[in-house]
């Protein structure tokens, strides 16, 4: 996979169907090439000097695989500290799918290991780097993950990224790459949700570059085209407040950059970045239980008797987990008291949690809770107890920010208590599933707390989730962070599931879906069917079929309705679909991805499953918008085998060969808006 051709000093790593190229130029790596697959050895010209005037460096250092502050470069720079370092490569360690980089700075002997591993079967590369501090004390104010080139062929490059805010998270947004510096970032100690930390670039001929930074606090990516069409992306830390200090021998690693190349559109990249996130970081591999979350159904008013009743109706549906939501604990009436108090409420428990756990299990459902572990009310008794544990500056007030403050993860104390409460209710009641949110950005934190305190943080969140992980391997993790701003393969590494977007109106949701879809596995996105969305963006109650449609297309199906109103057809219809789902789910979680259509603008929107072995296949089709007149009434399948014969699992069959239902479509009949079908297919074998 690792090729070192030392007679012309260039690297090549190679995947199943992508190249990474490598080169040296004044003991420096430059990046000379990645994409399809080439023989490196025909790159021999391209490692030499490229010179334009006397008037500009070396146009080929613009391509630094890390280009360091030394204050003779004019590029955007990965490292920069309080001294200039004239870094040198002084070492390679080159293993069948592991490449290490040594650069050293002679003077001090400080030194930076640029780490690529590579995974062939995804054609994916991950790369992280490693700084050594050397003779004497220094300090860091910036450092990235990494940096990357894209090929320097004159043809134009877009760039797609993902913007948002709460209740709107993962809009789809493109960009032509030209001369200058682009940025997106996250400075709020959570990678989301107003850019998430994914990119993909898609080359004029369809070639396609992704690029996913596993972080889950402030980070930034950089994209930057000098005057001469070199394109650079810089990504990891925000050097925003970043400060780090290091003594003589201390180290510091960085967040990994996952790479992805496609050679055939960004629909082929994402199906590559779904496999290699299902089978490389995705921990469960199993299908994701449907469960009901009671939040929309009861809010804070928790009690024994309505979550009973919850439980009865959910169990009727084939649900198999039930989740109690945000008011169980402390003295919690609403936002504003009881959090950081992780003890059963006795007013709406007398007989304590475990009658409602029984309850739940002997309706052949699993439990869950809901923690907000890394925040306290300023009304609780943590708080009281323990106010020096909130991120304060210079022993100001900290700032409130929705009825709460943000807790010092950074102190051994606060982790310790944290780790404590969350394993004694483990520990203590049959819980098979955690719901950990998170819902302020954070606030009065800063160096004088403590160097890389924000990063600190994130660290600690990962530790205790990871000893969760450990001690209770049967215990599933969603993550939530006031819905979509921790979505990253930080959180992907240590969680099972996703919560995207507090937004639940089904025709919002499929323009949240679809935008996160492109760079997520579905399997880990939790979608729910709900009521009304508590008027969220101006959201409608549409049809439950529809309503359905739109949560099981999206990944794992959940429900949020208050079902003790669904009246005998909603209940009948409610069963049917989850019993359909549990039917087409492993479709759903283990299948290629097919996206056509914008649901804001195009009469029709697919979402379709294709099984690895093209026997089966999922397809939803929404009519959402009545903007455009329609013109003709099919949809055309993706993925198929075209020589095999296809039929539907449904009352009103229909049965196509693949090569008919990829080409001619399936008919359709939505005649007004707001409208969905489901088609799910089986190949009858050979």
């Amino acid at each position: 996979m690792i090729q070192y051709d030392n007679e012309i000093g260039i690297i090549s790593l190679n995947t199943d169907s992508s190249t990474y190229v490598i080169g040296i130029l004044n003991d420096l790596p430059i990046c000379l090439y990645w994409g399809g697959r080439i023989h490196a050895q025909d790159l021999r010209d391209f490692s030499k000097t490229v010179h334009h005037s006397s008037f500009d460096s070396n146009i080929l250092l613009e391509r630094s695989e890390y280009p360091v502050w030394d204050s003779r470069s004019f590029i955007g720079n990965c490292f920069k500290a309080n001294e200039n370092m004239f870094m040198r490569i002084s070492n390679y360690d080159i293993q069948r799918d592991r490449l290490i980089i040594t650069l050293t700075d002679e003077k001090n002997e400080h030194a930076i290991e640029l780490i690529y591993q590579v995974d062939a079967e995804h054609d994916t590369i991950i790369k992280s780097t490693r700084f050594i501090c050397g003779q004497k004390p220094v300090q860091i104010r910036r450092f990235f993950s990494a940096s990357f080139s894209l090929p320097n062929t004159g043809s134009n490059y877009t760039m797609h990224y993902r913007v948002g805010a709460w209740a709107n998270e993962f809009k789809k947004r493109k960009r032509v790459i030209t001369e200058g510096r682009f940025r997106i970032e996250s400075t709020r100690g959570l990678s989301g949700p107003h850019y998430n930390p994914a990119i993909a670039i898609v080359g004029e001929n369809d070639e396609a570059y992704g690029a996913m930074l596993g972080w889950s606090g402030s980070w930034q990516m950089t994209v930057e085209k000098s005057i001469f069409g070199n394109i650079n992306i810089n990504a990891g830390w925000n050097d925003f407040d970043f400060k780090a200090v290091l003594s003589r021998g201390e180290d510091l690693i960085s967040p990994p950059l996952y790479l992805c190349f496609a050679e055939d559109g960004i629909g082929s990249l994402t199906r590559k970045l779904h496999d290699y996130q299902r089978h490389r970081l995705s921990s469960n591999a199993g299908d994701r239980r449907i469960l009901y979350n009671s939040w929309e159904a009861t809010y804070f008013n928790v009690n024994v008797v309505d979550q009973m009743l919850l439980a009865d109706r959910a169990a009727l549906l084939g649900i198999e987990l039930f989740v109690v939501d945000d008011g169980w604990f402390g003295q919690r009436k609403d936002d504003t008291a009881g959090l950081g108090d992780w003890y059963v409420n006795s007013e709406k428990f007398p007989n304590g949690l475990q009658q409602l756990i029984d309850h739940v299990t002997s309706r052949g459902m699993a439990f869950g809770l809901w923690v907000e572990p890394e925040s306290v009310n300023p009304d609780s008794d943590l708080y009281r107890e323990h106010p020096e544990w909130a991120y304060s500056l210079d022993g100001h007030q900290p700032l409130m920010f929705r009825n709460q403050y943000l807790l010092n993860l950074g102190r051994k104390d606060v982790v310790d208590y944290i780790k404590k409460t969350l394993f004694n209710l483990l520990r203590q009641y049959d819980i098979s599933y955690l719901k950990w949110d998170m819902n302020r950005p954070f606030t009065d934190v800063s160096e004088e707390i403590s160097p890389m305190a924000r990063e600190l943080h994130v660290e600690a969140v990962y530790d205790i989730l990871k000893e969760i992980r450990d001690e209770f391997p049967s215990v599933d993790i969603e993550a939530c962070s006031g819905g979509g701003a921790r979505v990253d393969l930080g959180m992907m590494r240590l969680t099972d599931q996703f919560w995207p977007s507090d937004n639940t109106d089904p025709f919002q949701r499929l323009l949240i879906q679809d935008g996160c879809a492109t760079f997520y596995l579905p399997k880990m996105t939790s979608c729910w069917v709900t009521d009304s969305n508590s008027g969220v963006y101006g959201s409608t109650l549409q049809e439950l079929q529809y309503r359905f449609h739109v949560s099981m297309s999206g990944g794992t199906l959940g429900i949020g309705a208050n079902i003790t109103q669904f009246n005998s057809e909603q209940m009948e219809l409610a069963s049917k679909m989850i019993a359909t789902y549990k039917g087409v789910r492993h479709v759903i979680f283990n299948g290629d991805r097919y996206s056509v259509g914008d649901p804001a603008t195009d009469e029709y929107h697919l979402v379709q499953y294709v099984t690895k072995d093209q026997l089966e296949t999922v397809a939803f089709i929404f009519r959402s918008t009545s903007i455009k007149p329609v013109i003709g009434n099919r949809v055309k399948l993706h993925g198929l085998n075209e020589e095999l014969l296809y039929t539907s699992i449904e009352a009103e069959q229909c049965t196509m060969y693949g090569c008919s239902l990829m080409r001619l479509g399936l008919s359709l009949s939505m005649p007004t808006s707001q409208r969905s079908m489901m088609f799910y297919f089986k190949a009858a074998i050979p």
